[in-house]
């Protein structure tokens, strides 16, 4: 499925590339075994982490599970299937319309914006949004208006408006906390929508992660970041050109602008040095990084490249997998997924790998 939401807020590179990279697995989707969208002869079906067919292809499309679900395409319009390919329910909507689960609801759009469905393609809260996030602690980032004059709040898995549009700008709830812009700063609110760290910050990471989270001051020169607590203390001070979340107790920083990058621990110690440009952080016990070449391959925790740099696109692995694809100007694209030694567990086929 291909990416459908504009984006709320600006990023910093390194937390963009992690979004373009894949998203993380949530609590459920670690404790399933997961499936993986294939394509053959223009129809698409499912493997499991071996390589073994398990839904056969049938659908018009198909994207990534989550929480046991996943939306396929049947007569162009957006159905879901749960990890048997037994259809669900289906929708009046398109199909590529509707995002994956959270927290039992899923953000959807139509002509008239976007809205929530529920597991049953119920709607919950009606399209009417210029745009909406996932729901995260229960509660979702959603915006009306364009840029230039939106304004963005929060609303509970019931479509309550709990938290008012009083921001141009809002980030998912994470460890109780979500980041908000108003007024050309960013602070951090608690789930009744008081500030709990007020806003000073010229840029912030999208959310808390292991405690911590990146942020840029507005009293720093040469735009450094650093890495504050959940009471805004300075765990780590600023020093870094760029700076991603933290993952497996580390984070990847770049210290000046086009250098590589490195890990640090939590006690800002460069623990992996400066050797490739870091794509994402861990996910999987390994991280997507490339070098100047553009080629990318992945290293483990301890720094060491295990899959070489090979790949001109490469996804973060979920439960053992990983979907990488290689094009050139005087070839078709082909891609596949690979396993955590490297080697291809299905593919690789022509086309474009599924998002």
């Amino acid at each position: 499925m291909t990416g459908k939401r504009t984006i709320l807020f600006y990023l910093p590179i390194i937390i963009l590339m992690t979004l373009f990279a894949g998203t993380p697995m949530n609590a459920q989707e670690q404790t399933e075994r997961l499936l993986y969208p294939v394509d053959e002869g223009g129809l698409w079906g499912y493997i499991d982490n071996t390589g073994s067919m398990v839904i056969q292809p049938q659908f018009e499309g198909a994207s990534h599970f989550s929480e046991g679900l996943a939306e396929v395409g049947i007569n162009g319009k957006a159905a879901f299937i749960d990890t048997t390919g037994k259809v669900v329910f289906t929708t009046n909507f398109n199909y590529g319309s509707v995002e994956m689960f959270s927290e039992g609801l899923a953000a959807v759009y139509d002509q008239n914006g976007w809205g929530f469905i529920d597991r049953t393609g119920r709607v919950v809260v009606r399209p009417q949004y210029s745009n909406a996030q996932d729901f995260a602690c229960g509660l979702a980032v959603v915006r009306t208006g364009d840029w230039a004059e939106g304004t963005a709040g929060y609303v509970d898995v019931t479509g309550k408006l709990v938290i008012p549009m009083n921001f141009y700008d809002g980030r998912p709830f994470s460890e109780g906390l979500a980041a908000v812009l108003r007024d050309g700063r960013w602070g951090f609110i608690g789930m009744t929508g008081d500030y709990v760290i007020d806003p000073q910050f010229v840029d912030v990471g999208i959310k808390y992660s292991e405690g911590l989270i990146p942020v840029e001051p507005e009293d720093q020169e040469g735009n450094l970041w650093g890495y504050i607590n959940d009471v805004g203390e300075y765990v780590i001070e600023p020093r870094f050109n760029n700076a991603g979340p933290f993952s497996d107790g580390l984070a990847p920083v770049q210290m000046e602008e086009g250098d590589p990058f490195g890990f640090i621990n939590k006690q800002g110690v460069m623990v992996i040095p400066p050797t490739y440009y870091a794509l994402t952080t861990f996910f999987d016990g390994l991280a997507t990084v490339f070098d100047d070449s553009g080629q990318m391959g992945y290293i483990n925790t301890s720094g060491a490249l295990v899959i070489p740099l090979q790949f001109t696109q490469a996804s973060i692995f979920r439960d053992g997998l990983a979907v990488v694809t290689n094009w050139s100007e005087n070839s078709d694209p082909t891609w596949g997924y690979i396993d955590k030694r490297g080697t291809w567990v299905w593919g690789p086929v022509t086309g474009y790998w599924p998002e």
